[in-house]
C-alpha cells in the first residue's frame, strides 16, 4: 500500500468516527496489537527477508510505522 492510499483511507474514517488513536498488528495473523507511538521513519525494506534498515534518503524504499 502506498502512503497517500492510507492518507486518503485515514482522513475517510477520521470524517466518520473522528481523530482516534492509531494500533497496528504486530504480526500478519493479528495476534497482538500495539498502538502506534512513533512518527514514521523511512528506510529500505527486503521483502524476501522481512528486514527493515534505516538509511540515506537516496536509497529510500519505504515509510516504517510502529
Amino acid at each position: 500500500m502506498k502512503a497517500s492510499e492510507l492518507i486518503k483511507n485515514l482522513q475517510k474514517l477520521i470524517e466518520e468516527h473522528g481523530d482516534l488513536n492509531l494500533v497496528y498488528s504486530t504480526d500478519d495473523e493479528g495476534n497482538s496489537f500495539d498502538e502506534v507511538g512513533f512518527n514514521p521513519s523511512f528506510g529500505v525494506y527486503d521483502k524476501e527477508e522481512k528486514t527493515y534498515r534505516m538509511v540515506g534518503e537516496k536509497d529510500v524504499n519505504v515509510f516504517c510505522i510502529n
